[in-house]
């Protein structure tokens, strides 16, 4: 088996990762697409200590895992799961702060307390290839449960509330601190029959860096589709001084994705991009397509485009700011 290299800034960032933001080693090799073990050798090898899983948890996340058992409903096995913590190291903070483990009747019947339209993906619409647009971007399938989720910067609370709503859900809305202090919120759905709809439209476990295009969606809603991308994994932005420098980028790591948007917005929209699909590399090496628009004539034709429905779903944020470009 060939032997992990880790670059030194890699293994200054892993280091940092498991000492100083209490990530676990399992949360590390997935961001890293590592084995555990690749990343256990790496730490001994650099003469980090090992730490108590129970013990070494911070007081303040202890807390809140706790809590979104408690009183947000989470599981075990998800209670834990925005930190790396497994279902073990969840059972053990509840025995220690004197707290029973539901009983399987009592899990049934919170699963009764919260509902969503469980048939929203079965009939198209704008609002729903917005939101299509928005999970292949920035959506989470589980892959043993069936739980979707999305997580945003808190800055961007308004559109989950406004996907909440559409959809008819009451769950909540959860909402934590991360290990490196950001505030964010999250949206979680339970439905068997969601995620059976969304693999229609490709939107799949581990859809990173195989997510295709969603080929049974209607054309008239690609328009729809592309915001919702946009808005997940898509950035608008001009230089300080000069506002005719202005750019309008999206990112994926599927380039089957990417090449379809490309594709779409020139020969069924005929907004056309002198620049090809360019690629790079993140920090932890994996590979990026990325396709941009330049300057005010491509933004007002994206922005005619996107918005073109005055009560369109959208995070009002990125909208604001082609608006702020083209007044």
């Amino acid at each position: 088996m060939r032997k992990i290299e880790f670059t030194p800034q890699q293994t200054h960032d892993i280091i940092h990762k498991y000492q100083y933001e209490h990530l676990s080693q399992q949360k590390i090799a997935e961001y890293y697409n590592v084995s555990k073990t690749a990343i256990r050798n790496l730490l001994l090898a650099n003469n980090v200590q090992m730490r108590n899983n129970k013990m070494e948890i911070p007081d303040t996340i202890k807390q809140q895992i706790i809590d979104r058992y408690v009183n947000q409903y989470f599981g075990l096995q998800t209670a834990g799961k925005p930190w790396g913590y497994s279902q073990k190291v969840v059972e053990t903070l509840l025995k220690d702060a004197g707290i029973h483990k539901r009983t399987y009747l009592e899990a049934k019947q919170i699963a009764r307390t919260y509902s969503v339209n469980d048939d929203y993906f079965k009939t198209q619409s704008s609002n729903m290839a917005y939101i299509l647009g928005f999970l292949a971007a920035d959506g989470n399938i589980a892959k043993k449960e069936n739980c979707i989720n999305i997580q945003l910067q808190l800055q961007d609370e308004q559109i989950l509330q406004d996907i909440k709503n559409e959809v008819q859900s009451t769950y909540n809305l959860d909402y934590y601190k991360t290990r490196a202090g950001r505030d964010t919120v999250k949206f979680n759905i339970w439905s068997y029959e969601w995620k059976k709809d969304l693999a229609i439209y490709n939107i799949i476990p581990n859809k990173t860096f195989v997510l295709m295009p969603p080929d049974r969606l209607n054309k008239i809603y690609y328009k729809d589709f592309i915001r919702g991308y946009f808005d997940g994994d898509g950035s608008i932005s001009c230089h300080k001084n000069n506002i005719k420098y202005c750019s309008w980028e999206i990112v994926g790591a599927s380039k089957s994705m990417i090449e379809w948007i490309y594709n779409i917005l020139a020969n069924q929209y005929h907004i056309f991009n002198t620049n090809k699909i360019t690629k790079f590399y993140t920090d932890n090496d994996k590979l990026i397509y990325k396709i941009g628009y330049y300057g005010v004539e491509d933004i007002q034709k994206l922005y005619n485009l996107l918005y073109q429905d005055d009560d369109c779903l959208c995070l009002l944020r990125k909208k604001e700011k082609f608006e702020t470009i083209l007044k």
